[in-house]
């Protein structure tokens, strides 16, 4: 599939999850980048944060930890995250989308993609996956000289 045909699937599938429940219920959310962190110790000039965005400007591949900013508490939609990004070579970018409870135990849901190019990826947690009290957040490997752009959470 090429960038623009995910492009349009996922603006029809966003048009669908609007239409669908209404625009007064689904709400987006959209947050830079730059709030994600490096889950290993990485010198600073290797995660290199601008205006636009998170760039692995190291030779290796760099694990990053993206919290979730929800707008508004669950609804039974449940919650579609994307994340934005580019791939610069032939290098495979894996990201999972995480909820874990409180009281303890996570879910994750992994997307990926194989480069070079612009991504927007993108998962889905059911509200029995978001019970009271759970945080949501995205970890994504990302690839020598690749970027993140922002993360976007429609509820």
């Amino acid at each position: 599939m090429t960038t623009t045909q995910r492009a349009v699937s996922t603006a029809l599938a966003l048009g669908a999850l609007l239409g669908m429940h209404g625009s007064a219920s689904a709400m987006a959310t959209t947050v830079h980048a730059s709030i994600c962190v490096a889950e290993d110790f990485i010198p600073a000039t290797d995660l290199a944060r601008g205006i636009d965005g998170l760039t692995n400007e190291s030779s290796e591949t760099v694990y990053i930890a993206c919290p979730i900013v929800r707008s508004k508490d669950p609804s039974t939609a449940g919650m579609h995250a994307f994340v934005s990004g580019f791939v610069a070579d032939g290098s495979t970018l894996w990201c999972t989308l995480w909820s874990k409870k409180k009281a303890g135990g996570s879910i994750g849901f992994a997307f990926n993609f194989t480069g070079p190019g612009k991504f927007q990826l993108g998962n889905f947690l059911s509200q029995a996956n978001m019970p009271w009290q759970s945080v949501q957040s995205v970890e994504c490997s990302l690839p020598p000289k690749s970027q993140l752009f922002n993360i976007t959470v429609i509820l």
